[in-house]
């Protein structure tokens, strides 16, 4: 399967669905509390590589609320809670798919993700549906693409 969020992806899309996919990307660098350089330039790569149906300007802002509203939370049930509302806002299996694999590259960029990083993943396959050979998939993928 190609993980690739495309515009077919986006199509139809409304704009809080899009913000959905901008939180899970910002929690993806959140969920452990700390942010490296690689992570960061795994982010933005992402964030680029999908083709927004949103004008520029407005992605931005968007993403500086989001970033504003995941720091600000202070406890673990907040994030599980956003994840539900998020799953709630995305209910497209494959774009689901497409999410969590760009989520869990930016949180495998450095190695094997930590504990909150693996909670925060937990809580999206549960909340999104996710079967264990999907889960697989997507981490040989991942592994894949580090190896080379």
């Amino acid at each position: 399967m190609d993980y690739a969020i495309t515009s077919q992806d986006l199509e139809g899309l409304s704009e809080d669905q899009q913000v959905a996919i901008m939180e899970s990307l910002v929690l993806s660098v959140a969920a452990d509390h700390r942010t490296s350089k690689a992570e960061t330039t795994q982010f933005e790569a992402a964030i680029n590589a999908i083709p927004w149906k949103l004008e520029p300007a407005k992605v931005m802002s968007h993403l500086s609320d989001v970033r504003n509203r995941v720091l600000a939370q202070t406890n673990p049930t907040e994030a599980v809670s956003l994840v539900n509302q998020i799953a709630e806002r995305l209910p497209f299996p494959e774009l689901r798919v497409k999410l969590f694999h760009a989520m869990a590259s930016i949180m495998a960029v450095e190695g094997t993700p930590n504990a909150d990083d693996k909670t925060l993943l937990f809580a999206y396959v549960k909340a999104f549906g996710m079967t264990g050979p999907q889960v697989d998939a997507i981490k040989a993928d991942i592994k894949s693409a580090h190896a080379s």
